[in-house]
């Protein structure tokens, strides 16, 4: 062996190998590491996406303001005020129907039901045609007006998050318009019939405020001229429900309604009536 000379590696070839062996084993897995992940899914609140839901609840209406002219082929009818002129009650409690079935996140169809029944017996001020027939002043005439009204629309979610849908729909809103007005002293009586099936354009809303509370919200109008109706409706709602239960909720709610329309009647009969009326709802809900 040569005087001066060593086998052993140097200090500084022993390090640089050490750090070169460790960028190799760590490069990688360190990029992979860095990469940005996908958030998480976030998953829909509970309470927003029920397959099905039923509703039944009673609804205080007031503040019924109803105006109605029936005209017959001979006779054009008086503009008669029901509750000022005629006496039929201002306020109503009435059943109320609801139900929703989502086929899926993003379509389902809901349908209501509800039946406004109202009477009044008043002694007329003045003569007052109405239909074929006149009622003379000074005579005592019991009035009915009660409405049916049965909803069925589609609706289609266009937002579809995990805590709000806002959505369109399209329906009928069917009305059966039933009035009659009797004077027994004078043995005269009249009544005004119309079923009319009204298209409606909807929008609504619903926001989940925790798992068990939520916000909903709908319009529904109509501005139509199709022969045998023609005129304006909108019909709309604001309620907040509550959870429960699993399957049995709450809430509480307004609605507001109007209608300004003229529809042919049965016997010949046209009727121009101007309808309005608002009120509280509170109701139980079940869902499945």
């Amino acid at each position: 062996m040569l005087a001066g000379c060593s086998t052993a590696p140097r200090v500084e070839d022993t390090r640089w190998l050490s750090v070169a062996m460790d960028d190799g084993a760590t490069g990688p897995a360190n990029a992979a590491a860095q990469e940005p992940q996908a958030p998480a899914k976030l998953e829909p609140y509970t309470n927003l996406y029920k397959t099905f839901s039923l509703g039944v609840g009673g609804a205080a209406y007031a503040n019924f303001d109803t105006t109605l002219r029936v005209d017959s082929d001979a006779l054009v009818g008086a503009v008669v005020d029901l509750e000022d002129t005629l006496g039929v009650d201002d306020t109503a409690a009435v059943l109320r129907v609801d139900a929703n079935y989502n086929f899926d996140h993003y379509h389902g169809i809901a349908v209501g039901y509800y039946d406004i029944r109202r009477s009044g017996r008043r002694t007329l001020a003045e003569d007052i045609t109405f239909g074929d027939r006149t009622f003379a002043a000074g005579s005592s005439v019991d009035t009915e007006f009660n409405t049916k009204v049965l909803k069925l629309a589609y609706r289609y979610n266009f937002v579809a998050d995990y805590r709000t849908k806002i959505g369109a729909s399209f329906g009928f809103h069917t009305m059966e318009i039933q009035t009659s007005l009797t004077a027994a002293t004078l043995s005269v009586d009249e009544s005004f019939r119309a079923t009319v099936p009204l298209p409606v354009l909807g929008l609504y809303w619903e926001y989940s405020l925790a798992q068990s509370w939520k916000l909903l919200s709908s319009v529904e109008v109509l501005q139509l001229d199709i022969g045998y109706a023609r005129g304006y409706l909108s019909d709309t709602r604001l309620s907040i429900e509550n959870d429960l239960f699993e399957h049995v909720g709450w809430g509480v709610g307004y609605n507001g309604f109007k209608l300004d329309a003229t529809v042919e009647g049965e016997d010949h009969l046209t009727g121009r009536v101007q309808y309005d009326f608002q009120g509280l709802m509170l109701f139980v809900r079940c869902y499945f």
